[in-house]
């Protein structure tokens, strides 16, 4: 038994994995009255290329930055991505985690809509983090999860 899943239906080859199909064909009387014409055909089957989708974080812009309370700033703040693989649809990002003292609201989402090839996208929406008066926005502390 082969492992490439062939099946055939009607006219059409279907396969689940790469690999080598032996599909015999046979014709009634075809080489002569009575008598079948049989013949093997090798078809290699490989594996398609696809290519992904690959979200890069190029950077954060801090949009504003505004006294929440006393001794506390939020920085409201778009993040920049750019698509280095296939076309993506739908692409999010969502915080999940802020490795540092000032505080965020988990879960936030970032829209980026449908990003092409090579194209370079800044978030349609922004996120908010509180730091303190003497803490300094770092964007290294962030964790995104981006998915299209």
């Amino acid at each position: 038994m082969g492992t490439t899943g062939a099946t055939l239906a009607g006219n059409t080859l279907n396969t689940t994995a790469a690999g080598t199909v032996v599909v015999t064909a046979t014709i009634a009387n075809g080489s002569a009255e009575g008598t079948a014409y049989t013949q093997d055909f090798t078809i290699t089957v490989e594996a398609a290329q696809v290519e992904l989708p690959d979200i890069q974080i190029i950077g954060f812009n801090v949009a504003e930055r505004k006294l929440a309370a006393p001794g506390l700033y939020d920085y409201v703040v778009r993040m920049t991505v750019e698509n280095q693989g296939a076309t993506a649809e739908n692409v999010t990002a969502v915080l999940t985690e802020w490795q540092s003292g000032g505080t965020a609201a988990a879960n936030q989402t970032l829209s980026f809509g449908r990003i092409e090839s090579g194209e370079t996208v800044t978030s349609a929406n922004t996120f908010t983090i509180r730091l303190s008066m003497t803490a300094a926005f770092d964007e290294s502390k962030l964790v995104f999860n981006i998915s299209y």
